[in-house]
């Protein structure tokens, strides 16, 4: 079972449902992944907040709309104080990856 857990690329995705219901939720990202993401966030009512220099229109228009809460700036690690859940969908590997890290921590 230790060889399941370490080979974590090559591992088949285990499938989740979670309640998001008011649930703070991180979205970093502004692109179309972070666009998809969003959507569903939303139609699950969490509570989006979203970190990201640039968005899509779509991600522009719910924040203008105030159904997400759009941090028009680059990722800094508190922004993960009192999140429940954190999306890392930056397009930046590397980045998604320091974020990944540390939430875990």
């Amino acid at each position: 079972m230790s060889d399941a857990v370490s080979s974590q690329s090559t591992a088949p995705d285990y499938p989740l449902f979670l309640s998001l219901t008011g649930r703070e939720v991180l979205v970093v990202g502004g692109g179309p992944v972070a666009e998809r993401r969003t959507a569903t966030l939303l139609r699950a009512q969490a509570q989006v907040t979203l970190v990201t220099p640039w968005a899509t229109e779509a991600l522009q228009e719910w924040a203008a709309a105030g159904e997400l809460i759009w941090q028009q700036r680059e990722f800094k690690a508190t922004d993960l104080v009192d999140v429940w859940l954190v999306h890392a969908c930056t397009g930046d590997h590397a980045v998604d990856v320091e974020i990944a890290t540390l939430a875990d921590q």
